[in-house]
């Protein structure tokens, strides 16, 4: 199938309440605001109680993940601490982009989870020598990792994810993520993001059925 899609990432990812001033502002000078941003809307299958698959539909797409290993690894750099975890996904296109994502499965009771987002984001490339280049936004290199903040509307609650989430062949995910984290951890010294609040979407999820 032609536009069936597998790809491997490593994923480092916190939620808060809160907006992050430091963060944004640095989002900004890289030209990426939320005002420019169109609203998106995804819709996530309730999973309860699992927390390391989820299953999403989005713009035309379906998109299968699956946690590779269920130990996260521990990342800590000046104030940022989380998990890190690796994923498979399986993108495939859909032919109809359906309005109402409920009624496509016959036989199961769990219904989809609708969240509205707008999303800032920042790709770079890294290159085989471990040097790092912002690249354009829809230009996605072989190998790199994109940086993301994203404002989230899940039943009628207001949420913030920034995420890490290196790209690529699986043997250079672990060095593509570092070096690009900790690049921009460098810049931005006032932000602190604590390691309980460090899960992937599928347990955010998990934890707000």
């Amino acid at each position: 199938m032609k536009n069936r899609k597998v790809s491997f990432s490593r994923e480092l990812r916190w939620f808060s309440r809160e907006r992050e001033p430091e963060i944004e502002k640095w989002f900004h000078l890289k030209g990426s605001t939320f005002g420019k941003q169109k609203e998106r809307f995804d819709y996530y299958l309730d999973m309860y109680p699992l927390e390391n698959v989820s299953y999403k539909i989005r713009e035309g797409r379906s998109e299968i993940k699956q946690q590779l290993a269920l130990k996260s690894s521990s990342f800590h750099k000046r104030n940022f601490h989380g998990k890190v975890e690796n994923w498979v996904k399986w993108s495939l296109d859909l032919k109809n982009s359906p309005s109402e994502p409920n009624k496509i499965f016959a036989g199961i009771k769990k219904e989809f989870i609708k969240t509205k987002k707008k999303r800032l984001l920042v790709i770079f490339e890294v290159k085989p020598n471990g040097d790092i280049i912002n690249t354009k936004n829809d230009n996605y290199p072989a190998e790199g990792c994109q940086v993301e903040y994203t404002k989230l509307w899940l039943k009628q609650e207001v949420w913030y994810s920034f995420a890490f989430e290196a790209f690529g062949t699986p043997l250079n995910l672990k060095r593509n993520l570092e070096r690009v984290s900790k690049y921009v951890v460098d810049l931005l010294p006032r932000t602190k993001c604590i390691n309980k609040n460090s899960y992937s979407y599928a347990r955010f999820l998990k934890m707000r059925s």
